[in-house]
Parts: C-alpha cells; structure tokens; sequence
C-alpha cells in the first residue's frame, strides 16, 4: 500500500539507482530457488500469477515477474527453497569533463560526433597502415538499455535516439548514408518494461557509438543485463551464440554492468557464462567500475578486508538491545554479544566509523568468505548514528539463519546539512539462545564495500592497510574474474603514452578468491590456498564525446567512466583480431 518510495525506505533500499528494486509495472522482478526441478516447476509457478522471464537448469532458478500479493503462493509452491528479489545493477558511469565536443571530420567513420579516444588509441594510423576498421568483427554490449530511455538523469528528453543515430551516422542502420553501413545494432536482448521512466539510460547506446567511432565497418549488437543476474548470465551466451542459434555471433563482447549481489570470494553465474564463452574463443572487456573513493590523506577508502571475522563478547548496547527484543519474539535469547572487532592490532572496537557528508547517501555492500548455498555463519549488520545525543540504528539487515548467499546490503542516506558519522556493526548469531544450528567457530574472512559510485563519504575509521586488513579494492563481482579483461578509465586529455593511474574514481584491485566457482546449486570446494588476481588489466579512454549521453558541457555531451573505458579497449581488441586474423585471443590481449 506504499508508495515505491515508501516501500524502498522500509525495506532499507534506494528508491532509484543501483540497488533499487527491479519492477515490471507494479510487479516486481524475483529470482525463485528450487531444490531440483525448477524447469519442471513452471506451470505450477504461473499458476500463482507469476510471469516466467528465465529458467536456469544449471542454478535450478526462474527469473520471475510477480505481484506483491502473489509472492506467498509463488512460496508455497512445493520445491521452492528462496524467492530473493531482484536489485537493480550498477553501471560504469559518472559525470563528465569540461571540454568541448569533438565534431565529425566529415568522413563515414563515426558520424556527427566523433569519441576522442580515435585519436589518444591513435587509431587513425592502424587504418593507415593496416585497414583497420572491423570489417569482419562483430562487438556485442552489455548495459541497461540500448533505445528504451526518454528522459536524462535531470529529468530532461534525451537529445537523441537510435534512428537519429543512424541518420547522422552515429551506428549503423537502414538511415546510414555511409556506404556498407547499413546494418543496424542486432539487439538480442532489450531491458524489460514498466520501470519508472529514468531508469533507462540508454547507455549501451552511447557505448556502441564510441564502438562505431573506432571500427565503422564491424557489426555491432546489443543485450541488456537486466532484469536479474540469471538473465546477465544467459544474455551473454545469448550474444556469442551462433546468428543461425538466434545468437549475435560476436567474438568480442563488452559489458559496464555489476549486480549487488554477485559474490567477492568466488566466480558468480555471471563470470560463469564469461568462461564458457571465453573458451570457445570470445574476448571479453568488463568495465572496472567507478566506486573508487579517496580520503584528505589521498587514502584509498571504498573497502575494508579482514582475513578472519575476529568475534569478541562486546557490543553496542542499541545493537544488543535489537537483538535480544527480536529474539524474544521466537522464545530465544536475550543476545549474547559476540560482535566483529575492527581493530587490527591488540585493541578491540565493535563499531567502525564511515563519514557520510551532508545530504549524501552510503550504500554498502558486506560479504564473508563462504561459498554459496553451503553457508554456515549467520550474520546482522547495523549502521548506528547519533542524533542529539542518542544513538539510533538506522539500517539493519540479516538474519539468524544463515543465507543462502553470504551478503548483506545496507544504505542509508544523511538528510542532516552536516557530516554525520554511521558505525557499523557485525554481529553474530550463534549459540543455544540465538541459533545452535549456525557456527559460532567459522570465522570467515570478511569484506564490505562502500559502493558509492566516488563520493558521498569522505573518511573511514581505519583509513590504512594494517595488521592483515586490506583498505581500498572495489573491483568485484565478475569484473575480477580471470576470464575477464578488466579496464580502468584515463582520460582522453592524457596525451602521455607512458603507464598512467586510472581516473580517481576508478575502481581498484587486487581482487581475492578462496573458493572455486559457482557453477550448480551445490557449495563449491574452497581453494588449496587463495587466489589473488591482480585488476584492472589495462586503462582505456574515457570522458569523451557522443550524442546524447552523460554530463552537457561546453557545446557537447562526455561520458566519463569506466563504462566507456571498457567499449574503447574492446573495439581495439577487436581491430586487433581484424588485423592479424591468425592470432590467438591470449594473443591479442597480450598485445594491448
């Protein structure tokens, strides 16, 4: 009976952006679990009202559009283990430079407005020497949506739209004057309807724009990555499939999507279909991500890493108070503490500080190192404030069963007009007076994420790696995976040819695994020691220019990010392949 905004508040979520719910209408987007026979399951699953988006065999799941008001028959229905809801995925992109456009230099490659990575990847001499220009490659993309968005971030009509495009020779399409180029973005796959209008941003449009830029005569196609991680996973296959399959045929793909909730300490669904398709010979190029986030000190701060959850009998006294009240409720408790100490030398503190500016939103994101569906530890996580002198929890979530997922997401935004510190809390529950069945002795290393998308928080309590503990990796998901070539942003303007950081707000590795890959409904093995992997791979260009998309600034629209990083690294990789058909795809990333 709320309203969406009403809902997302009481449910802890944002009401748009990363992390919102997914909808269909006023239906909203689910991934129901099964324990065998999720294929078999479909009939009875309708029955309940429920729209069938995607069966996976493989993670024995359906990808389902259901009325609030159905989910508890969807619940019912025999074999369902979880009904989880779909969270919107975050994208690549962030606000724009400050310069002016780069026009068309009047020739059929690239059209009215032209990326400047042609010029700082120096394109123009690979066509010169080698006819470099994709002929015989097909790019496929991964983001929201390609040609469903109206409206821009501030609310306005996007300046242009796919048939534009083609006329102005921006893509390939029947309206291209351009000779050979007539062929237009084969979209496999288009973002569901019935989302609030600004949820489409049409960016998988203006990554294929800097893909035509750079290769105008490649075939170019398109998937979204929504509605939920099982679709991401089955669009990708979709997009490498054979064109005689209904696939696109491409041999280079590129995506600037993550889900929340794919996993930090194992390869996920995601980077599963990424293997699959990779070793049949497709190059693949993720976009790092943009959560990268600096202190005063020039601290990297967006993580915090511990190698073991470091339990002790303490806790804050709101949090023990929660605890023991819910637990009444099931005839349990009251709570004994045994709370996450953040210190990493021989002191103990249960509650670490994160420093949230003025009217700026904290989205974080925690994970232990347990595989998925054999997890043992029950975990709550709390953000605590203080207001007026009183302490007050402000976002709460987890449960005393452990999860099918080891994953818990918390946000809270600070509507006060000054800095406000939220603490967070871990807190274990195990024992006879919370859960006898979860362990108490398991103590996974542990992660979370500050998932702000480069700004929002300023500080962190322990800003510095110290004592075991890793600060500042953001790159996660199957962004890390090693089947995967991982980009960081540099901005066009960067015209020095020597090794470069990436943009600030590009996110950073390494990234670590100590279990074996999602691959099936049963946990996977852990790992004989773990595994580091060090990401991003390389840097490409961002913040250049294209139709419509981004930040409007001195007479042209830029697109900053790792989101156009990613396309621009692909689309060489694939000139790349165009020019020396007879090397391997190792071979080629290697020559990046």
């Amino acid at each position: 009976s709320k309203s969406l905004t009403g809902q997302a508040e009481a449910l802890g979520l944002p009401s748009e952006g990363a992390g919102r719910l997914v909808r269909e209408g006023g239906r909203a987007i689910v991934e129901a679990r099964f324990e065998a026979g999720a294929a078999a399951a479909v009939q009875a699953v309708r029955a309940t009202g429920a729209k069938v988006l995607n069966v996976s065999r493989r993670y024995q799941t359906l990808v389902l559009s259901v009325a609030p008001a159905d989910l508890h028959a969807l619940a019912a229905v025999p074999g369902v283990v979880a009904v989880t809801p779909s969270l919107a995925p975050e994208v690549a992109a962030v606000a724009g430079a400050g310069t002016a456009a780069i026009a068309s230099n009047g020739l059929c490659e690239g059209g009215s407005v032209i990326s400047q990575g042609v010029q700082q990847l120096n394109v123009a001499a690979a066509r010169a020497a080698f006819g470099a220009r994709g002929a015989g490659e097909t790019i496929g993309v991964i983001s929201d949506s390609f040609d469903s968005g109206t409206v821009t971030e501030t609310g306005e009509p996007l300046a242009t739209h796919a048939h534009e495009d083609e006329i102005t020779n921006d893509l390939p399409g029947r309206a291209s004057t351009c000779s050979g180029q007539q062929l237009p973005v084969n979209v496999i796959a288009e973002v569901p309807a019935g989302q609030p209008a600004g949820s489409y941003s049409d960016e998988g449009r203006a990554m294929l724009q800097a893909v035509h830029d750079l290769a105008p005569h490649a075939k170019l196609a398109f998937a979204t990555g929504e509605p939920a991680e099982i679709s991401y996973a089955q669009n990708i296959e979709k997009l490498a499939a054979p064109v005689s399959a209904g696939g696109a045929g491409a041999n280079v793909i590129v995506d600037d999507l993550a889900f929340p909730g794919e996993p930090f300490f194992q390869e996920g669904p995601v980077a599963d279909a990424i293997r699959r398709v990779t070793e049949k010979g497709v190059l693949y190029f993720a976009a790092a991500g943009n959560d990268n986030l600096i202190n005063a000190a020039g601290d990297d701060i967006s993580s915090r890493e511990a190698p073991e959850f470091r339990g002790v009998p303490t806790c804050n006294a709101e949090v023990e108070d929660f605890l023991s009240t819910e637990l009444a409720k099931e005839s349990l408790g009251p709570y004994e503490p045994d709370c996450m100490d953040f210190d990493p030398g021989a002191g103990e503190d249960t509650e670490f500080g994160i420093t949230v500016e003025p009217g700026r939103a904290l989205s974080l994101n925690l994970q232990w190192a347990e595989p998925w569906f054999g997890v043992k530890t029950a975990l709550f996580a709390f953000l605590v404030a203080e207001f007026g002198g009183e302490e007050t929890i402000v976002d709460v979530a987890g449960s005393s069963e452990p999860p099918e997922k080891p994953l818990i997401e918390l946000e809270w935004t600070n509507k006060s007009a000054e800095s406000k510190i939220a603490r967070l809390v871990i807190a274990r529950c195990a024992g006879p007076k919370c859960n006898p069945d979860a362990s108490a002795t398991a103590d996974p290393p542990i992660k979370f994420a500050i998932t702000n998308d480069d700004s929002g928080v300023s500080e962190i309590e322990y800003p510095q790696s110290e004592g075991g503990d890793v600060v500042g990796p953001t790159i996660l998901g199957h962004r890390g995976s090693r089947y995967v070539t991982t980009i960081g942003a540099v901005n066009f303007q960067e015209s020095s040819t020597a090794p470069k950081q990436p943009e600030v707000y590009s996110s950073r590795g390494p990234v670590t695994y100590y279990y074996g890959p999602i691959v099936s409904v049963k946990p996977a093995a852990p790992l004989a020691s773990p595994e580091v992997l060090q990401k991003p791979d390389i840097t490409a260009t961002d913040c250049a220019s294209n139709t419509f998309f981004g930040i409007f600034a001195d007479a042209g629209w830029h697109f900053c990010g790792s989101s156009q990083a990613a396309e621009h690294a692909a689309t060489i990789a694939a000139l790349m392949q165009q020019t020396a058909p007879l090397a391997t795809p190792a071979q080629s990333v290697a020559k990046l």
